[in-house]
């Protein structure tokens, strides 16, 4: 084990600001089940300065990583150099979380910014050294942010096209839409609460 992650929970200011709060929904996914289910034998993922490193890993890989994502960035490179980490589930850290929408959203530009640049610059040098499943893992997350930006911009565009050119993508009567649609969100939501 060359890291352990820890959860990332900003929610010291979250009675202040909406950004904060809203940020607190969006990723509790990703620091619960997803980080969790990474202990499995896939690469937990280094958060914000929420995760301690060995110091022999840390060396070994020329320090912390670089990149305004040197969270993942260290991340990739333990990995690509044989260590491995594990998250701590429990987080025992709470800092604030961003105070206006406008730093929320200059964060996520800088992060998604810092996750392109690492994926063109050093990812290509390191992959190679990795099983397939963390190379899959790890163009995945880096490739987050710009699939998010083009599926967000196709739920805007589409219906928009469907309305100017007339066609439709799905002749379906609502009842026969519900047939369809009810199962799979009813075991959604079994799973959910299960």
């Amino acid at each position: 084990i060359g890291y352990v992650s820890a959860p990332s929970i900003c929610d010291r200011n979250a009675h202040e600001s909406w950004s904060a709060r809203g940020r607190l929904y969006v990723e509790a996914s990703m620091h619960g089940s997803l980080q969790a289910g990474y202990n499995g034998g896939f690469a937990t993922v280094c958060i914000g300065s929420h995760y301690a490193v060995r110091t022999a890993a840390l060396k070994e890989i020329g320090g912390l990583g670089p990149e305004l994502a040197e969270d993942h960035s260290t991340t990739l490179f333990m990995n690509a150099h044989g260590w491995r980490g594990a998250h701590a589930l429990d987080a025992i850290a709470h800092g604030d979380g961003p105070r206006t929408f406008a730093d929320l959203v200059t964060q996520e530009f800088q992060w998604s910014r810092s996750l392109v640049m690492i994926l063109l610059q050093y990812t290509p040098k390191l992959i190679g050294r990795m099983p397939l499943h963390l190379k899959v893992q790890f163009v995945f997350s880096q490739f987050w942010y710009p699939l998010y930006a083009f599926f967000l911009a196709m739920m805007f565009l589409l219906p928009v096209i469907v309305l100017a050119y007339g066609d439709n993508f799905v002749s379906v009567t609502y009842p026969n839409f519900l047939q369809h649609f009810m199962p799979q969100s009813l075991m959604i939501l079994l799973l959910a609460f299960w």
